[in-house]
């Protein structure tokens, strides 16, 4: 089975992907992993940087119509988010951990006053879940030395017929760097 068709009861938890024991794809919940590192680097004005790579799957069985409607990103940095032009949620259709042409934009996440996110996405198909790719870009008049540092956090992620995941936060090892 491949990633974004996994059964609960069928994870193999050493094939590579991070899962934890604590936040395994299980029936009714969505579950959230990071599946790569992004690099820690700097991000200059009018660039589109990756700061997040994980996996989303989803908490019903494949084929059962569930959506991904909810998903939100916080900073654990010190960018503010007047720095940020734009914070974007991908579909790393190609699975290849890059931004590249073979992927596609999920949605906008907009400042909710705690993250950036979107209550309005209904990424339907839960057989074309698996690894996704949080982007930022700056602003022309972002702070120089800020850092943006991207975590998932807790029941960030929801779906139209199921529970919010991750049950632990999920974060980046490394920041990007105004």
């Amino acid at each position: 089975l491949g990633r974004s068709a996994i059964l609960p009861g069928a994870l193999d938890l050493d094939n590579g992907s991070n899962w934890t024991t604590t936040d395994t794809p299980t029936e009714g919940r969505v579950a959230v992993a990071k599946t790569g590192e992004v690099p820690a680097g700097t991000i200059t004005t009018g660039e589109t940087k990756p700061a997040l790579i994980v996996d989303l799957v989803g908490a019903t069985y494949p084929g059962s119509g569930d959506r991904l409607d909810r998903f939100q990103v916080t900073n654990l940095g010190t960018m503010a988010a007047a720095d940020l032009q734009q914070v974007r949620l991908w579909l790393d259709v190609n699975g290849d951990s890059l931004l590249d042409g073979g992927d596609s934009p999920v949605a906008d996440l907009a400042w909710d006053g705690t993250g950036w996110g979107n209550s309005a996405i209904l990424l339907s198909d839960l057989n074309a879940w698996g690894q996704f790719i949080v982007t930022i870009q700056l602003q022309d008049t972002a702070t120089n030395g800020a850092t943006f540092q991207a975590q998932v956090p807790v029941h960030a992620a929801a779906t139209a017929y199921a529970d919010s995941g991750p049950i632990a936060a999920v974060s980046a090892a490394n920041a990007l760097t105004a």
